[in-house]
């Protein structure tokens, strides 16, 4: 059991804004290894915030200050933040308020944040990490117990899965806990939990205080007949609402409207009974909120029964539905990403793509090349459109992101005709607002962030971070080669982060190319191959000297695959054909150099990583995959696509909850038939791909029913070498 939840935010303040790290205590003592762990992995991936803050019991509050202090565990871990970082503990009370906050280490000044954005924004985070929202999709929507048409609604139980996270959405709840109530009266068995952990908070904070008993009356369900008596000690808690309905009617049974209290609110209005989190969007208290509450209808007005959606009702206490809906999803032109098709027109054949095997923290699934990007044509001509439109004349310093960018710089204030001083990200802090240049001070003075290729974007904020110090008036203008980003919404926050300021002259950020692709933990398809030929060698499995040679492939990750991404039956590699529905019509025949299988499979990604982020609106294409629905890729799509090297990459790029075919009856049989298909013409056109789907299967990452497996799996005298040695390997580990 992990004792400590965590938060990374950033807080908007008159002046700047302000890189918070906020770290929960869920138990009586700080973990020292634990907690140090936690600062070493956040500083690693995120690096080092401008505060720490650590928000703890007031009983604990003294003793925690000390440890940080002085506990030699955490010797290494005062070192890593001072001197950029205040850690900063706040202790709460029994109504969930400030007592007292200190300074436990560092040389700032004490966090301003508040116990109640860090609640807001912890429960926010929390929500949206473990899906509070059941979502409806093209074909129905949600008719709740009381009457009203909705496509979502929350689950509270969705929330309640680690110890820290329920403890601190229990501590929001404390200041709605009256001072007598011995009796808790929840509208569903999953709030016992949130109940304890209330429970275990008030033992600690007001010993001997008598624990509230815990009793449901069912939602909707028993609310009418349930026996609210003694009310007058008690206390209702409402999991979660959009609309306050269910406390009308609980005030209605003679309970007194004090004494109703919900834990998660979402409305347009203000809400009638108070709440222990609102969910909804405050530029500075809650950024992650939701802008939007859900949209909702009473009958016969409901927009969603107009555009031929079915209301499902919803029963019992608890929202209960069946199980998982699987939508086939068949992908069309109109999935791509905005501009993918131009962005793969001046960047297919460049040599930029590759795809890393290696794991690990730092590890980076989708590599781009900024050494091939500053050599092709079409990105140089547009870097020097960016240069002569970006950069002013009046640029006197330019920071690299990393090695990778010095070039990519470089060209970019060459071309922009300025001679910059260059200075390396490491050299940041090694600057001063008194710097002067030429007599001029460069405080003021624009200053040009370049970065060749980024993926989240959070070094770019580290630096904007650190030149709030240095170059306060700096107009600052961030220009970057590529980004790979997982979502447009998420480029369009990073952007939206950078240009802010509060000076007369705006920040900007421009980027010559934009990818939306899966984040560097997204399944790796190619590990999961190596998995599977480590485990049949381990097994006793001989392999030919094709596989071996591929075995050694996988394992060398210190180099990209480009054109050795897939496995081919045979001795010639699997290449494009003309007519690439996601690139324009000319493509691949106009370009100098081929394109390589990289590009197909960074095509193929953004489409399928597009269609996951799709905003969550009725009727929208997306693949969704929560406990309520989940949505497969069509097995149609490796008959639409029939050019193996796509085929190949729709079945690496896939995730593989959106290729299990083993458990939905019609697409399952489809699924089987096209597969075995392809494996069975291997010896064919219309089978170059089955040593890919022979991979896929072994790997368990494309799923089928065990049933049809037997047949899929035979041995055929058609088959080629290298197939029938997979399919045996697959005998081998499926069968």
């Amino acid at each position: 059991m992990r004792p400590l939840y965590s938060l990374r935010l950033e807080r908007l303040t008159q002046t700047e804004t302000i890189d918070t790290f906020v770290v929960y205590l869920a138990t009586d003592e700080l973990p020292a290894d634990t907690f140090a762990a936690l600062i070493d992995e956040e500083v690693k991936r995120n690096l080092v915030p401008d505060e720490v803050v650590i928000v703890v019991r007031e009983t604990s509050r003294a003793k925690t200050v000390t440890a940080i202090r002085d506990h030699r565990e955490l010797r290494r871990v005062r070192h890593r933040l001072a001197p950029h970082a205040t850690v900063t503990v706040i202790g709460f009370d029994r109504k969930g308020g400030e007592v007292d906050r200190e300074v436990a280490t560092g040389t700032g000044v004490k966090s301003s944040i508040t116990l109640t954005e860090i609640g807001r924004r912890s429960a926010t985070a929390i929500f949206f990490d473990h899906g509070g929202f059941v979502e409806a999709n093209a074909s129905y929507h949600f008719r709740n117990p009381s009457g009203r048409h909705t496509d979502r609604f929350m689950r509270l139980s969705n929330l309640l899965v680690c110890h820290a996270e329920i403890s601190i959405i229990a501590m929001t709840l404390l200041p709605l806990i009256p001072d007598n109530a011995v009796q808790a009266h929840v509208d569903t068995p999953a709030m016992f939990t949130l109940v304890s952990a209330v429970n275990e908070l008030l033992w600690t904070l007001e010993p001997g205080r008598q624990p509230l008993r815990c009793d449901s009356f069912r939602s909707y369900l028993g609310v009418e007949t349930y026996d609210f008596s003694g009310s007058d000690t008690s206390v209702v808690l409402i999991s979660a609402t959009s609309s306050g309905s269910l406390g009308s009617i609980v005030e209605k049974r003679e309970v007194d409207r004090s004494r109703i209290a919900h834990v998660l609110y979402l409305g347009a209005t203000s809400p009638r009974f108070p709440s222990a989190v609102d969910l909804s969007f405050d530029k500075k208290l809650n950024p992650l909120g939701m802008a939007e509450a859900r949209e909702t209808y009473r009958e016969p007005n409901c927009a969603l029964c107009d555009s031929g959606s079915i209301p499902v009702d919803l029963r019992g206490d608890q929202f209960d539905l069946s199980g998982p809906e699987f939508e086939p999803l068949t992908l069309k032109k109109a999935d791509a990403p905005e501009r993918l098709a131009s962005t793969m027109d001046r960047l297919a054949g460049s040599g930029a793509f590759g795809v890393s095997v290696a794991s690990g923290a730092t590890s980076r699934q989708y590599l781009v090349n900024a050494d091939m990007l500053l050599v092709a044509p079409e990105f140089m001509k547009r870097l020097e459109y960016f240069a002569k439109t970006h950069v002013p004349s009046s640029t006197r310093e330019c920071i690299m992101l990393d090695e990778a960018s010095e070039q990519f710089a470089r060209d970019l204030c060459a071309r922009a005709g300025v001679t910059p001083v260059f200075v390396a990200r490491s050299g940041v802090d090694g600057l001063d607002r008194t710097d002067t240049q030429a007599g001029i001070q460069l405080n003021g003075s624009p200053i040009v962030i370049a970065a060749a290729v980024i993926e989240s974007g959070r070094a770019l904020l580290d630096i904007s971070r650190d030149l709030r110090k240095v170059r306060p008036n700096s107009p600052q203008i961030y220009i970057v080669g590529l980004v790979k980003s997982v979502s447009a919404t998420r480029r369009q926050e990073l952007e939206r982060t950078l240009v802010q300021t509060q000076e007369p002259s705006p920040h900007r950020f421009a980027a010559i190319e934009e990818l939306v692709l899966p984040s560097a933990a997204a399944p790796n398809a190619w590990q999961a191959e190596l998995m599977f030929l480590d485990d049949v060698v381990s097994g006793g499995a001989h392999l030919s000297e094709t596989l071996a040679a591929r075995r050694d492939l996988l394992r060398r990750t210190s180099a990209p695959l480009m054109d050795d991404l897939f496995v081919a039956n045979g001795a010639a590699p699997l290449v494009l054909q003309p007519g690439f529905v996601f690139w324009p019509s000319e493509l691949p025949e106009r370009t100098t150099a081929k394109p390589t299988q990289a590009d197909v499979l960074y095509t193929i990604s953004a489409v399928l990583q597009k269609l996951r982020t799709t905003a969550p609106k009725p009727g929208a294409r997306a693949l969704r995959a929560n406990w309520f629905q989940q949505t497969l890729l069509d097995p149609s799509n490796l008959g639409r696509f029939n050019d193996g090297v796509i085929q190949a990459s729709l079945l690496r790029a896939a995730r593989p909850t959106e290729i299990d075919f083993s458990g939905e009856v019609g697409g399952r049989l489809d699924a089987a038939r096209i597969i075995g298909r392809i494996i069975a013409g291997a010896h064919r056109p219309r089978g170059e791909a089955a040593s890919e789907a022979l991979i896929a299967l072994g790997s368990k990452r494309l799923r089928l029913p065990p049933a049809k497996l037997i047949d899929i799996l035979a041995e055929t005298s058609t088959h080629p070498p290298l197939v029938a040695e997979l399919a045996a390997l697959c005998r081998r580990r499926l069968l």
